[in-house]
Order: structure tokens, then C-alpha cells, then sequence
């Protein structure tokens, strides 16, 4: 029985109260649609998800990041091409975007689902991927798949101006954060939604990069 296809794997998040940033939390922009990434770009990956296939991330539980570069399409899709005969739900589609780092073994793994994949451009930040789905994170480690960003700035225009921006004195109260007492998560091959985190204004949150995979 074919599974159903990974494919928009993202999600908008409206905040009740404007985002405060400081020096560990800044802004990384949205790219413009006409925005093409060459592959062996050099970007960022971040996370706090499983540090091997088997196991968790431990306390304090730091913030991942990892260097990686663009995958060319065409050598990702070869990569995740099956087998003749077989079906598969992990099929690599223009929406999608690849990344990797084989040399370090670095690559997304359980856990990370909506995390960031970001590239420097001047001075600024852009959120080129969401990460959705992999190989199993374990070497040697296949290329990361992300959610394409590009693909989706039109529909995120439409969201912003479908819904203002919440008055924050009507939020409710703010409490202390959960603690963090175990990861849970699918299959690695089976991330489930990304998230985009907005602030009113354009921007995608982005802890600063903390410790490394």
C-alpha cells in the first residue's frame, strides 16, 4: 500500500505578543520568491532533536547546529530515485530542497521536524528550508530534505494579510516554559510538520547556533 506523499510540509504559527529579541534570539528574513540557492552553498542547520538515530539529546539539552551545503537537485533526486517496482511516500518533489554534509556526517535527525535550514546572504539571514524528512541519521548519512521556502512566500502573504495582527493585551498570560522530559518522534524518513515561527512583522525566529551535532 503506497503511503501518503511528504509534500507543503509547513505550517504558519501567528503569536499573541510581539517577539523580544536579544542576543540569542535575531531574526532571520523570509527570501524573496525569485531567490535561486546554487547548490554547494554553504548553510546552517539547527535542532534539538535525537544526536543519533538511537540517541537522545541529553541535559541541558543546547541547541544543536550544524554546517551543511545545498544538494543539487538532480543528484538528490537520483539518491532517493526507488527501485523499479517499489512504492515509496518519500518522493523528492520541486517544493523540496536538499542538504547535506557528508564528509562530517552531519544531518537532520528525529526530533528536528520544522527546524530551521538558513543561509547567509550580505548581512542578512534567509530561511531557505524547513526541515521534513531524511534517511536515517546514522553513517553513512544520506542528504537532508527541507521544505522549499520560495515555493511558499506567496501563500504566506495571503496568511498575514488573511489575519491581522493580534492585539497583545489581549493575550493570555504568560507561564513558565515546559521542561523538557523526553523527545518523541516518528521514523526519521517520517518528520512530521514543519513550522515557520512569524512575528508580526516578516521574520522567522532563529536561536542563536549553540553547540553543534
Amino acid at each position: 500500500m503506497k503511503d501518503q506523499i511528504v509534500v507543503n510540509d509547513i505550517t504558519l504559527l501567528q503569536l499573541d505578543r510581539p517577539v523580544e529579541y536579544n542576543p540569542h534570539v535575531i531574526p532571520a528574513c523570509i527570501p524573496s520568491p525569485n531567490l535561486k540557492v546554487a547548490p554547494n552553498t554553504a548553510c546552517w542547520i539547527t535542532g534539538w532533536g535525537y544526536i543519533t538515530e538511537d540517541a537522545l539529546l541529553s541535559a541541558p539539552f543546547r541547541l544543536q547546529e550544524a554546517e551543511v551545503v545545498i544538494v543539487e537537485q538532480a543528484a538528490c533526486e537520483f539518491i532517493y530515485q526507488p527501485p523499479v517496482g517499489v512504492q515509496t511516500s518519500f518522493i523528492l518533489k520541486d517544493s523540496m530542497i536538499c542538504a547535506g554534509q557528508y564528509a562530517r556526517d552531519k544531518a537532520i535527525c528525529r526530533g528536528d521536524s520544522g527546524g530551521p535550514l538558513v543561509c547567509k546572504y550580505g548581512d542578512a539571514w534567509n530561511l531557505i528550508g524547513l526541515t521534513s524528512w531524511s534517511t536515517p541519521c546514522s553513517k553513512p548519512v544520506g542528504p537532508s530534505v527541507f521544505t522549499r521556502v520560495t515555493n511558499f512566500t506567496g501563500w504566506i502573504d495571503e496568511q498575514k494579510q488573511e489575519n491581522p495582527t493580534p492585539n497583545p493585551t489581549l493575550a493570555p498570560p504568560q507561564g513558565p516554559p515546559p521542561a523538557i522530559l523526553s523527545l518523541t518522534a516518528h521514523a526519521t524518513r517520517t518528520l512530521g510538520v514543519g513550522v515557520v515561527l512569524l512575528a508580526p512583522q516578516t521574520f522567522l525566529l532563529l536561536p542563536l547556533l549553540l553547540g553543534s551535532l
